[in-house]
């Protein structure tokens, strides 16, 4: 599976202020790119802490190539990684769009009568193996994108996730957009966890190309990773 990660943050590693705000730290220009990358990939994905804090819709709001609107079909599949389903009813990824379909991936930590009330507005969940720290085990989630055909995924944040799919090892692409901004040490970080102890320890990346957009710096990727689950 190809699994890429997005990342929007300020010149200090920070993806929102103090207070939570994260709109917009992106240009124009690179808002357009993620949304590109949202068009490329077959499903896009954020953590339940994203939609609670930010309700994104996570649809793909890029014209049509012949005509001006938007066009809806271009639209991935929306995934919420939720241990515990606490995605709100009122969220935009759990209200109906015939744009987009979504899937929330939990554990049997959840409650039924919250997956039975999401059901009901059409959203589809499925429960997978937890980590031992309670999450969703990452294998058991690529496992089951794999199993509903999903073979690409566009990763989104928050820093939760990201920093947990960093820290496994699983071998990425990752998309840093970098704003030209200072936020400050109060701001909220890109990672949400340290990931090694020592330098020879970290995760190291390979450059895959950068490039100026709209006064943002976008540098692409590559983590070959370690893989296990």
């Amino acid at each position: 599976m190809q699994i890429t990660v997005g990342c929007a943050q300020s010149l200090d590693g920070r993806i929102a202020t103090a207070s939570g705000q994260a709109k917009w730290i992106s240009s124009p220009g690179t808002l357009r790119l993620a949304h590109q990358l949202r068009a490329d990939h077959a499903a896009v994905m954020v953590g339940v802490g994203t939609v609670v804090n930010d309700d994104p819709a996570l649809t793909c709001r890029l014209p049509d190539p012949h005509h001006s609107e938007a066009d809806p079909s271009r639209s991935p599949l929306r995934v919420v990684v939720d241990s515990t389903l606490r995605t709100p009813l009122t969220a935009r990824v759990a209200s109906p769009d015939p744009a987009a379909t979504t899937l929330l991936v939990t554990t049997d930590r959840a409650e039924q009568s919250r997956q039975e009330a999401l059901a009901a507005q059409g959203v589809e969940v499925v429960r997978v193996a937890a980590a031992p720290d309670g999450k969703v085990a990452l294998g058991a989630l690529w496992r089951a994108l794999a199993d509903r055909g999903v073979d690409s995924v566009y990763v989104e944040g928050g820093s939760a996730l990201l920093s947990a799919i960093f820290a496994s090892g699983t071998p990425l692409a990752a998309v840093f957009f970098v704003a030209p901004i200072l936020i400050g040490s109060d701001g909220v970080p890109a990672l949400a966890r340290a990931l090694a102890d020592r330098i020879d320890q970290a995760p190291r990346a390979h450059s895959d190309g950068m490039e100026l957009v709209d006064g943002d710096l976008v540098w692409r990727l590559l983590l070959p990773g370690t893989p296990h689950d």
